[in-house]
C-alpha cells in the first residue's frame, strides 16, 4: 500500500534505467504482490500501472509526505536535498495506519485507464 504518492519524485530519485529495472522487478512479482497506489486526484501519472492500482484521493486529503505499507512495516519517505526514509516495524503502528490507507482508499476514485497513458 502506497499513499501520498508524487510518482515523478520516485522516477527522479531512481534515475531513469534504475527506475526501469526497478519496475521490470515489480511486474514479475505482481502475481505475488498486490500494489494500492494514491495519487492526488488531479494527477494522471501512473508509471506502476503494469502492476499496481491506482485510485486519486481528494485533494484536501492529500499530503506531500508519502508512506509505505508492507507486512508489520510502515516507511516514510521525505523528498527534498536529501532523501530521508523512516522504517518503523511495529505491528501496531502498521495496521493503524492500514486503517487510515483504507478509509482514503474507500474515498478515493479509480484512475482511468486511458488516464494512465495520459500522465
Amino acid at each position: 500500500l502506497v499513499s501520498n504518492v508524487d510518482e515523478r519524485l520516485f522516477v527522479e530519485a531512481l534515475g531513469d534505467e534504475y527506475a526501469q529495472t526497478h519496475k521490470e522487478r515489480m511486474i514479475q512479482l505482481r502475481e505475488q504482490i498486490s500494489y494500492k497506489i494514491l495519487i492526488c486526484e488531479d494527477d494522471t501519472y501512473a508509471p506502476a500501472a503494469e502492476f499496481g492500482e491506482y485510485r486519486r484521493m481528494p485533494k484536501e486529503l492529500f499530503s506531500s509526505v508519502p508512506f509505505y505499507l508492507y507486512g508489520n512495516k510502515l516507511g516514510i519517505i521525505q523528498f527534498g536535498q536529501e532523501i530521508n526514509v523512516i522504517v518503523l516495524n511495529y505491528a501496531a503502528v502498521a495496521a493503524s495506519y492500514r486503517v487510515q490507507f483504507d478509509d482514503m482508499w474507500q474515498r478515493s476514485t479509480a484512475l482511468d485507464v486511458q488516464d494512465k497513458k495520459a500522465g
